[in-house]
């Protein structure tokens, strides 16, 4: 949003990549550089995380379900986080921080199935 909202003013904020976006916003003082470093941290937990899950389990494995115990090794150590429960507090942690960030961007406005509630 931050890309199409300045753009025309900004183009060389314009990236593919997420976290160089963040950056090139925060550079032209579109994002405050301490907000654009939490949201790259969330980012890079994120990316870490989904794609170990993405090379290791099957289309349909159910999220509901734990882990198998070499997967969730390679996450902690991909993350240099010691157990899951540290891991389990960093991304509620980072997800209240995105969130928190959103909501000072958009307001109460929150986007689901395309479909803007207030």
């Amino acid at each position: 949003y931050l890309q199409l909202k300045h753009a025309c003013n900004y183009p060389l904020i314009l990236a593919t990549n997420t976290e160089k976006a963040l950056k090139n916003l925060c550079k032209n003082n579109l994002l405050p550089k301490d907000l654009a470093k939490q949201l790259i941290d969330a980012l890079n937990l994120w990316q870490i995380i989904q794609g170990i899950l993405r090379l290791t389990l099957k289309d349909n494995y159910k999220l509901e379900n734990n882990l198998p115990i070499p997967i969730e090794k390679l996450i902690l150590d991909a993350t240099n986080i010691s157990n899951k429960k540290m891991l389990e507090d960093k991304i509620k942690m980072a997800s209240k921080i995105v969130f928190k960030i959103y909501k000072d961007i958009f307001g109460d406005i929150i986007i689901t199935n395309l479909k803007v509630r207030r």
